[in-house]
C-alpha cells in the first residue's frame, strides 16, 4: 500500500475497512488529485476514480460560475448508486453507497 504522508499503510487500511463497513457502503477508495488510486488496484478503485475526477472537474466549472470555489465535497445521488466525494489539499476520497440506502446517514457516519 502507497503511503499518503501523515498516515502509515496500516491507518489507511482501517480507514477502509472501517469505511467498509458502514451499512449501504458498496465501496470506497482514495485518490490522487490525478484520479490515481492509492492503495488499492483494482478496477473498481480506478473506475471510481475516474468517477470522482469527472464529478471534482465539472465541481470546479460549477464554483466558478457561482464564485464559490473549488470542490469540498458532493453527494450524487441516482437511482442504482450514489457517490460521495470528499477533497484535501492533495486527495479525493470517494465512497459509493447502495442506491436503496439513505444518502444522508451513511454520509454523517463517513464525516
Amino acid at each position: 500500500m502507497i503511503e499518503v504522508v501523515g498516515y502509515s499503510a496500516q491507518e489507511l487500511r482501517t480507514l477502509f475497512y472501517k469505511l467498509r463497513r458502514i451499512p449501504g457502503v458498496a465501496y470506497a477508495a482514495l485518490h490522487g488529485k490525478d484520479g490515481s488510486s492509492v492503495g488499492d488496484d483494482s478496477y473498481d478503485a480506478e473506475a471510481l476514480g475516474g468517477q470522482v475526477l469527472f464529478l471534482s472537474m465539472i465541481g470546479g466549472q460549477l464554483g466558478a460560475l457561482f464564485q464559490s470555489g473549488a470542490l469540498t465535497s458532493a453527494v450524487v445521488h441516482g437511482t442504482t448508486r450514489h457517490l460521495l466525494a470528499f477533497s484535501t489539499k492533495t486527495h479525493f476520497l470517494s465512497v459509493l453507497v447502495n442506491g436503496d440506502t439513505p444518502v444522508r446517514p451513511v454520509e454523517a457516519e463517513v464525516r
